[in-house]
């Protein structure tokens, strides 16, 4: 069982790509219940993939546990709820007809009836700040919008993580400021990875560097933030 308080439990996870490159190496990381935790390093650090295995989308050989249950075929559903995974490109998320039915996705393949589903698109939707968008075509939203859309699509399952793969990406600054608003909002345990350490500094009580698929930092934001030899050391602009 995973310890009281925790989100996310992981031990020794190593993980390598189908030719050989290493992914991740010897990661160990407690995340508790409410933190917003950044995760941080170049191109290839492992972040993504860091991501990827927290429901369950990559495994390996090692021990994952989320809000008590290890991540395991028997679980993966109930861990697919718990996690919401919210991708950098939000086209990967967007497929249906209209915003409607893309946020309603995921709560229709849950089973719920009908008008629990109109409910959680509805509040999903408030919650974005995309109401009155259900009827339009998710393709032909600006970038921001789809993102907007993307995270509504998760938070429609009610998860009590959400993991983010540099939502602020193709933003320019008033869409940059009003997803970071956004998210502030959002009273769930966060787990971010980015390069936007503007964006961390404003939502992330810690901070988790990575490089080489290894972590080789973790600690307060401020403190990280103002460490400039190691943000250098590892590729990131102060």
């Amino acid at each position: 069982m995973l310890a009281t308080g925790l989100s996310i439990e992981i031990k020794g996870l190593s993980f390598n790509y189908p030719d050989g490159q290493c992914g991740l190496k010897d990661i160990d990381l407690n995340i508790a219940h409410g933190e917003s935790v950044a995760l941080v390093g170049p191109n290839g650090a492992g972040k993504s993939t860091l991501l990827l295995h927290l429901n369950g989308i990559l495994r390996s050989e090692c021990s994952i546990s989320v809000c008590g249950m290890k991540i395991e075929e028997r679980n993966i559903r109930e861990i697919r709820k718990k996690v919401g995974m919210v991708f950098q490109d939000p086209e990967d998320q967007l497929f249906s007809l209209n915003v409607f039915e893309d946020v309603a996705f995921g709560p229709l393949n849950m089973g719920l009836k009908e008008d629990e589903v109109d409910r959680r698109v509805s509040l999903a939707l408030q919650k974005v700040g995309m109401a009155g968008y259900e009827t339009r075509s998710s393709h032909h939203l600006s970038i921001g919008e789809k993102k907007r859309v993307a995270i509504a699509t998760v938070l429609s399952l009610d998860p009590e993580i959400l993991a983010l793969d540099e939502p602020t990406s193709s933003l320019d600054p008033r869409g940059r400021a009003a997803l970071t608003t956004l998210l502030k909002s959002l009273s769930v345990t966060k787990i971010i990875a980015s390069h936007d350490l503007d964006l961390v500094r404003l939502l992330c009580n810690r901070v988790v560097v990575m490089d080489g698929g290894r972590i080789v930092a973790d600690g307060d934001s401020g403190r990280i933030l103002s460490d400039h030899a190691l943000l250098e050391a590892h590729g990131l602009a102060v």
